[in-house]
């Protein structure tokens, strides 16, 4: 008879830990980059990190621009002297500031990363919570993760935080698999 009631009881002391998590994710991101998202900075690099003003940001702007002008990206004659860049189309998953108008880019960069941080921090503590560990500890782990060095580094090479967001929806889609059986 009491079964139900645990399970709901269950049920919500994790979503409560989860929106705890997230809450703290939430307000460390927003500490760590609080240049980026209350001044007046954009979170593109002049120095070391320069490939994001000097790659990313241009295939941001060019990808944002040919979405408007033709659809899905195929052939451009504004890569080299023209060639395909359908390769490019994870951008539209990845790094959806390509969705925005280009004017809007540069600010959105901020924001764009402070979600792969929530997304990798959220994936990683259900992975964590289906392992088995303690809610803490998976907190722990997923905070520590999420906002690592490593995951830093992709605010300017998103690359890295593209890695970091897609093996963790991978670690959480082979552990539910395992668990529950079911591929899909």
């Amino acid at each position: 008879m009491h079964q139900p009631e645990n399970n709901a009881r269950s049920k919500l002391s994790q979503a409560l830990g989860t929106t705890a998590v997230a809450a703290a994710l939430f307000v460390l991101s927003l500490l760590i980059f609080r240049d980026f998202v209350f001044g007046e900075k954009v979170l593109l690099y002049k120095d070391t990190g320069n490939d994001s003003i000097n790659d990313y940001y241009p295939w941001f702007a060019h990808l944002s621009d040919y979405l408007r002008d033709t659809g899905l990206p195929c052939w451009s004659f504004f890569v080299g002297m023209g060639q395909t860049i359908y390769y490019a189309i994870g951008y539209f998953v990845l790094d959806p500031v390509v969705w925005l108008p280009k004017t809007w880019i540069a600010h959105a960069l901020v924001y764009q990363h402070l979600g792969k941080i929530l997304v990798t921090g959220l994936l990683l503590l259900r992975f964590l919570e289906l392992r088995g560990l303690d809610f803490c500890a998976a907190a722990v782990g997923s905070l520590f993760v999420s906002l690592s060095a490593y995951m830093s580094i992709g605010s300017c090479w998103p690359v890295f935080a593209d890695e970091v967001v897609c093996f963790s929806f991978l670690l959480l889609a082979i552990e539910q698999t395992i668990v529950r059986g079911r591929w899909i």
